[in-house]
C-alpha cells in the first residue's frame, strides 16, 4: 500500500473496530436491473494488504442477487466532523460459507443473530406474528460480502480549500490529485 493512502485505510480499519466511529456505517452502492441501489450497511472489518472491506449481509437480501448478477460496487463512508469523504469501489463477493464466514458468525452475539432468524427475506412484506426459524437456520440465512478495491476516492472539505485524491490499485495505489 502507498504510504500516502495507507492513513486513509487506517481510518477504515478504526471505523470496523471502534464503535460509534463515524464511518462505521457507509452507504453500499450496487446496480439491480440497471438501476442504482444504496444502502447503509456496517463496515465489520478491513484488510489493508488486500484492499479489502467486509460487511454481514442475509444471502437472501437484494444487495445479494444484485451483486450475484454485477459485482461492481462502491461503499462510501463520510465523516462530518472531520470533512472527509471516503470512496471505495471494486468488484464485491459474497462468500456463504468456508472458516472466514463460520468465524463471523461465531463472534456474533446472539442479538445479531436474530437479524438472520425472520423466516421471510428481507424487503418481504410483514405479516403479524412473523415466524423465526432455529438459529442453526439462521446460520444458512448469513453471508460475509467483501468488497475487493480497485479504487478509493479520498475527498477532504477544508475551510480554505478542498483537496481530492484517487488512488487506483493499477497504480500500485500512487496519489492521483483530482480537482474536487
Amino acid at each position: 500500500m502507498n504510504p500516502a493512502g495507507a492513513a486513509y485505510w487506517r481510518q477504515l480499519v478504526r471505523a470496523a473496530t471502534e464503535r460509534g466511529h463515524p464511518m462505521r456505517v457507509g452507504a453500499l452502492a450496487t446496480l439491480q436491473d440497471d438501476q442504482p441501489q444504496v444502502r447503509m450497511v456496517v463496515l465489520r472489518s478491513v484488510d489493508i494488504d488486500l484492499a479489502v472491506l467486509c460487511a454481514y449481509t442475509d444471502r437472501r437480501s437484494d444487495k445479494v442477487a444484485a451483486l450475484q448478477r454485477a459485482a461492481q460496487a462502491e461503499w462510501m463512508f463520510y465523516d462530518a466532523e472531520a470533512g472527509l469523504q471516503l470512496r471505495v469501489a471494486g468488484t464485491a463477493k459474497v462468500h456463504l460459507q468456508g472458516d472466514a464466514v463460520d468465524a463471523a458468525w461465531a463472534g456474533l452475539h446472539a442479538g445479531q443473530r436474530r437479524e438472520y432468524q425472520m423466516a421471510t427475506a428481507p424487503g418481504t412484506p410483514l405479516e403479524q406474528g412473523a415466524e423465526s426459524v432455529s438459529e442453526a437456520a439462521a446460520r444458512q440465512h448469513f453471508a460475509v460480502l467483501s468488497l475487493h478495491a480497485d479504487r478509493l476516492d479520498v475527498l477532504e472539505l477544508e475551510r480554505q480549500q478542498h483537496r481530492r485524491t484517487r488512488f487506483c490499485r493499477h497504480s500500485q495505489w500512487a496519489p492521483e490529485a483530482l480537482t474536487p
